[in-house]
């Protein structure tokens, strides 16, 4: 039962971390739109933090499960 709780809060984890990367994306893109060019660059590189953590964590998981 530790084990399954542990996955779970794992994958949750995970969904969290996409999350956060979605949002600093689309904030992004607003600043891409009103031509602000290094908090856009700067937000896409936290975007992409983001997802390489998401992952991260996902492939550890999917190891976890076999």
């Amino acid at each position: 039962m530790r084990d399954e709780v542990s996955i779970i809060s794992e994958i949750i984890a995970v969904w969290g971390w996409h999350i956060i990367a979605w949002m600093f994306f689309l904030k992004s893109l607003g600043f891409l739109l009103i031509q602000r060019y290094p908090w856009f660059f700067g937000l896409m590189g936290v975007f992409l933090l983001c997802e390489i953590i998401a992952l991260n964590k996902k492939w550890r998981v999917e190891k976890q499960d076999e």
